[in-house]
């Protein structure tokens, strides 16, 4: 790291180079550009934000508070990316939403076309949603939702119809839609 560099000195910050930029002994992640921020990157973006909002720092306090704002902000976002691309790689992604609403309730779009290549009718839709859900929300075994759910609707496959709806994750949406394929 450039041991000109200060990034609490606006003097300093010409002194930034392509050196990775630590904040708390951490490298910030940049999720634009996919890598972390530099030290040239870090002076030309607080310079950019204290023009953009027409800052005026009256003293060394205020200043210091400013970047360190912006710093805990980045480094907050920057976690948050480095998670969901763990995640990614884990298989732990949210699955993609249809955005059609039963009973309160978002459809996953797998969800949604599994509805729609069973043939259920709006009022199965309906029952299957708000089945899974009350038992859930109760404490209810899956055993137990797949019992009420098969007295409330009949020529269907149940058990594929909990699954779908159990599976949180894509991953989890995947091997359904494997295991009954």
């Amino acid at each position: 790291m450039s041991k000109e560099f200060d990034v609490y000195d606006p003097g300093k910050w010409i002194y930034g180079d392509e050196e990775e930029f630590l904040f708390l002994s951490s490298p910030i992640f940049n999720p634009d550009s996919k890598r972390n921020f530099t030290q040239s990157d870090i002076a030309i973006l607080l310079n950019e934000l204290a023009a953009r909002k027409k800052t005026k720092f009256t003293n060394d306090q205020e200043f210091r508070g400013f970047v360190n704002k912006v710093l805990v902000e980045l480094s907050d976002i920057s976690m948050n990316e480095l998670e969901k691309i763990e995640n990614e790689k884990l298989g732990f992604v949210s699955p993609e939403m249809s955005g059609v609403i039963i009973s309160g309730y978002e459809l996953t779009k797998n969800q949604l076309n599994v509805f729609k290549n069973m043939k259920l009718t709006e009022d199965e839709k309906r029952i299957v949603v708000e089945t899974y859900y009350y038992g859930r929300k109760n404490g209810l075994a899956t055993y137990q939702i797949k019992q009420d759910l098969f007295m409330k609707i009949k020529n269907h496959d149940i058990d594929f119809l909990i699954d779908i709806m159990r599976a949180e994750t894509k991953a989890e949406e995947k091997h359904v839609l494997q295991k009954y394929s």
